[in-house]
């Protein structure tokens, strides 16, 4: 079984980095492109900033309700089945912002946010744990800095990522990639063409999420220290 290959590899720490890594950068990645897309979505919705900032105050008050007995719940559950969850739920608030259209209601967008979020605050215990599993003790430093890494670098470039695609989009569509534009009585074309661009955005991240959802689903279980995968019931197993 290609689960159970994978297990027995001596690169498998990197392949659960892979796996649970993917899932981590692109959940980061999703607050960035809110960010974007506030002034933007005040705008559009003819509201006020401070009313659209609680799509941020949401999504963050979401994940930190959620983190910590989502950790003890992979404790007790597994890590893996936690995390796969967690992926899946943050798929379907993705999906579902990406299907979002000019006539959306704002309460429905903030709705999908909060349900992205709830799977991020699902997934993000067991995503640190398990990477820290498989590795040596002796390298828990090096795990520490490169999980900063991805995740810093997803903060880093996901303004730079939304920015490009939107405005890729707006241009595709023969409109001037200018989002302050947007909600400012432009043309309803104008503004369906940023509502499209931001549904190619989430689309995409959306698919990343579902190739982190395989690849974790093909990580199997961490090998023991004497090379034998650890069955179910086996307590505190990396891969579950």
């Amino acid at each position: 079984m290609l689960s159970n290959a994978l297990s027995g590899s001596p690169y498998y720490k990197w392949f659960v980095f892979a796996a649970v890594g993917l899932g981590s950068f692109t959940g980061v990645m999703t607050f960035g492109t809110v960010n974007v897309a506030l002034p933007t979505i005040a705008g559009y919705f003819e509201t006020d900033l401070p009313s659209v900032q609680w799509v941020v105050i949401a999504q963050a008050l979401t994940i930190s309700a959620l983190l910590l007995p989502m950790g003890r719940l992979s404790d007790m559950l597994g890590r893996k089945q936690v995390y796969i969850a967690g992926l899946m739920l943050a798929s379907v608030g993705i999906f579902t912002i990406s299907r979002v259209s000019e006539t959306t209601p704002l309460a429905v967008i903030i709705g999908a946010m909060v349900v992205q979020s709830a799977g991020t605050g699902l997934f993000g215990s067991p995503n640190s744990a398990s990477i820290f599993a498989s590795a040596e003790g002796n390298r828990h430093g090096v795990v520490s800095a490169l999980l900063s890494l991805v995740r810093n670098s997803a903060n880093v470039t996901s303004v730079a990522v939304a920015t490009a695609v939107v405005t890729a989009t707006m241009v595709s569509m023969g409109y001037a990639p200018d989002l302050g534009a947007i909600g400012g009585g432009e043309s309803q074309g104008m503004q369906r063409s940023f509502v499209s661009g931001m549904n190619v955005l989430y689309l995409a991240m959306g698919c990343l999420l579902l190739v982190g959802v395989a690849v974790s689903f093909l990580k199997g279980s961490a090998p023991t220290r004497e090379g034998r995968v650890p069955q179910r019931g086996a307590r505190m197993s990396a891969g579950d």
